[in-house]
This record gives C-alpha cells, structure tokens and sequence, in this order.
C-alpha cells in the first residue's frame, strides 16, 4: 500500500507539472493559409480514431466532383493530407513544399497582393522565342495558382506507345487569355509543351517536381510543339 500511495503521489506531481509547463509553452507556430487551387467542401473528425477522419476535397476544374481524402493520401497531385481539423485540413503542399492550412471553400481568402509586371518577349521566330520574367513573377504565381490556372488550360497529350498504350509526351494548351500570363509569354491554343530543362512532362507527378524546382532557376528552356513544327522557349528572370 505504502508503494502505491508513493507512485500515485509523484504521478500527480507528475501530471501537475506537466500541466503547469504546457500553460507557459509557446504556442505552435500558425500555419499559412493554403493558395492551392483545391475546394475543402467538409471534414467528418473522429476524435476516437483520428486516421478515421476524412475530408471532401474538390479538384480543379471548379465543376469536378468532390472527392474523399484520409490522412496520408495526396489529394489532386497538389497537396498530401497530413491532418484533417474542424476548422480546416493541414496539407503538405507538394509544389513549394511547405506545411499549409486548406480552410474551407467559402472561407479562403482572395489574393490582394499586386501581380508583378508583364513579362516582356524580347524576341522571336518561328523556332526561337525569348522572354523575362520580371523579378518576382515565379514566386507572385507560386502562390497565387488560381491566377495561373485562370489564363489557359493544360490537359495531357497522349501519343501510341509500345502494345497501343496511350502515354503522355506532353501538356497541350488551350482557352489560352490574351491578358494571361500564359498568352503574355507567346504560347498559343493548340501549343504542346513536351519538355523543360530536357525534363520530359510525362506525367503529373514530373509538372509537380518541375514546379518544385522554378524558384531557383535564373534560366528554363521549353520545348513546344506548333503546328507539328518544335520550338524552344527560353525564358529569363529579371
């Protein structure tokens, strides 16, 4: 008995000690609110079993359906689901890689940050096209995604492989915007862009890792496809 009245007693010191450090503990740094193009629709929480928890995440485009994502899996080849909360999904977003906050679809914040200047075509010709990139347009568009998606739209190019297999051998671009980016840098409806820096874009997971990269790039080469006829596209930053 004697044993049992000294363990529970240091427990408690224990307990009360631990409780006392906790109130003077610097709170968990906050998390930045997520610019990922994704749609949180609704969280069910299981507070018993936490890897029971799931949320409702809508993908780009705005009318595709809503899907269900647990703890772990990646969510639209954005963004991996780390923690599903009440009040919104932390996200490891995959293309800058950081730690994010996805809120709520009717709560995320519209950007009101400036878009940076044009970026300027300072030459071309029907196989060599030269733009710069203003300084801080990759990082403005990085996380400002809708901004990007809203100027054209990439699907994948699908060419016969080995057996008939369709495989991807690029990104096909159309409802190009003429005040878009995309349209600023001279790419046109019906481009391909097969490669950048001789990085094939096979697959979503390759655009995923490229984007990954363009903050420390001073200089990218792209290979695009028109009208049958390559072309290469340097693009500088400034």
């Amino acid at each position: 008995m004697g044993f049992l009245t000294g363990f529970g007693a240091a427990s408690f010191a224990l307990t009360v000690a631990l409780l006392a450090a906790s109130q003077h503990a610097p709170a968990p740094p906050k998390l930045p609110t997520s610019a990922l193009p994704l749609r949180l629709e609704a969280v069910m929480v299981d507070a018993v079993t936490p890897s029971r928890s799931s949320a409702l995440i809508g993908c780009p485009p705005a009318d595709k359906p809503a899907s269900k994502f647990f703890a772990g899996q990646k969510a639209c080849e954005m963004a991996e689901v780390r923690d599903i909360r009440p009040d919104g999904v932390v996200v490891a977003n995959l293309i800058n890689g950081r730690r994010e906050i996805l809120p709520f679809h009717d709560s995320a914040p519209k950007t009101t940050a400036a878009p940076p200047p044009p970026p300027e075509v300072v030459a071309a010709d029907p196989e060599n096209v030269t733009v710069d990139l203003p300084s801080g347009s990759v990082e403005y568009y990085l996380d400002n995604l809708q901004d990007l998606l809203a100027s054209a739209r990439a699907t994948p190019h699908y060419r016969e492989g080995a057996g008939g297999q369709k495989e991807v051998d690029g990104f096909s671009i159309d409802e190009v915007t003429k005040a878009g980016v995309v349209g600023q840098v001279g790419l046109r409806n019906g481009d391909v862009i097969t490669s950048v820096n001789g990085q094939p874009l096979d697959s979503v997971v390759a655009v995923i890792r490229l984007v990954g990269e363009l903050p420390s790039m001073k200089q990218a080469t792209m290979t695009v496809v028109r009208d049958g006829q390559a072309m290469t596209f340097v693009f500088n930053r400034k």
